[in-house]
């Protein structure tokens, strides 16, 4: 529960963009071509939001052991 708390309160400081592309790619597991045109944007974007939005994330858990990458 501990893991969710952080994970929510890490996605909440990110941009609506990123937290939208994430959302998106890792919980609703949906492909990049998907969310590109589920927001209407290019494949390019929704890449370039994922990258971002996860190193954000990285950063604010300062490394904690939650695995943030698809396997």
């Amino acid at each position: 529960i501990e893991d969710r708390e952080q994970l929510r309160a890490a996605l909440a400081r990110l941009s609506h963009a990123q937290r939208t592309v994430l959302v998106l790619r890792f919980v609703c597991d949906l492909s990049v071509e998907q969310v590109a045109e589920i927001l209407g944007c290019s494949q390019s974007n929704v890449k370039s939001h994922c990258a971002r939005g996860l190193a954000a994330m990285r950063q604010t858990l300062n490394g904690d052991e939650i695995s943030l990458e698809r396997g």
